[in-house]
């Protein structure tokens, strides 16, 4: 994997499409449009926002965390540079492919060992979760 240089995003592009296919259906992005050819590039563009969105998830980082225990995934310097080249993804250019403001900030709190040490206790899963409930709740309590 090339992690010197993200994937292009360009406005108008069927970036966009392949981008509100990736996480807006389960359905392959090639049976929504056939006119979809998707490249390399595409490919990559898609694996990581999938990824990067996966990280909103509380649940999603606790398993993260229990695989960690089993393979030593956040101690590989492999997937700790993975995770640092992927904060590209707060660059504007990519961010509005983002649908939870969430991916960003566990992203960014990923970097962190503490954090992800703190991933592997079951109550701190659940003090993310319900953290979010709440950030949601007064999103739109207030809107």
């Amino acid at each position: 994997r090339d992690m010197s240089n993200p994937p292009q995003a360009s406005i108008g592009s069927p970036g966009d499409a392949i981008a509100s296919a990736a996480v807006g259906s389960s359905q392959n992005v090639n049976e929504q449009d056939d006119s979809i050819d998707m490249t390399a590039e595409d490919n990559r563009f898609v694996a990581e926002l999938e990824f990067v969105s996966c990280l909103a998830n509380p649940k999603y980082l606790g398993h993260l965390a229990s695989v960690h225990m089993r393979h030593r995934t956040f101690e590989s310097q492999e997937f700790l540079d993975y995770l640092k080249y992927l904060l590209y993804w707060k660059q504007p250019e990519y961010a509005r492919y983002i649908k939870s403001p969430h991916a960003l900030f566990f992203l960014e709190q990923l970097q962190v060992k503490r954090f992800r040490d703190q991933l592997k206790n079951p109550q701190f899963i659940g003090l993310l979760e319900q953290q979010q409930i709440f950030y949601y709740w007064l999103d739109t309590k207030h809107k």
